[in-house]
């Protein structure tokens, strides 16, 4: 980065990394506890370790709509029960089936943002990022 004066502050500009330069590689939050990896609406934002035939469970409140991984490769849905619009409890499950980055993520859903003309409540949008290790 190169720092330049601006009147008393430091404005400080990235700089572009060099060709084959790798980048930094991101730091889990959570460390790898079992086989079985439970995340909540408090989670998003973190980062969790799994490593290839792990679980990892998403348990979100019922105005949330089914969770998707992306890229698919690292992680696979296996089930989903509940959320938007059931009214019940959000529980959906990933395997991890290779190794990779992906991250998964949610956002809440109403009937009233379907509706015309649409409500304007705030969407809540949910991710956690997760590394899988073989």
């Amino acid at each position: 980065m190169t720092p330049e004066a601006s009147g008393s502050a430091t404005l400080v500009t990235p700089q572009p990394l060099a060709s084959g330069t790798p980048r930094p590689r991101p730091t889990p939050t959570h460390q790898r506890q079992s086989a079985k990896t439970v995340v909540t609406e408090q989670d998003a934002g973190s980062t969790f370790e799994l490593r290839v035939g792990d679980t990892l469970e998403v348990r979100l409140p019922s105005e949330y709509t089914t969770p998707a991984a992306h890229p698919a490769g690292p992680l696979v849905r296996v089930s989903s029960t509940g959320g938007y619009p059931s009214g019940a409890p959000l529980v959906a499950t990933f395997r991890a089936q290779a190794a990779g980055r992906a991250d998964v993520d949610s956002s809440t859903d109403a009937q009233c943002l379907h509706a015309t003309p649409a409500c304007m409540i705030p969407q809540r949008l949910w991710t956690v990022h997760v590394i899988v290790t073989r």
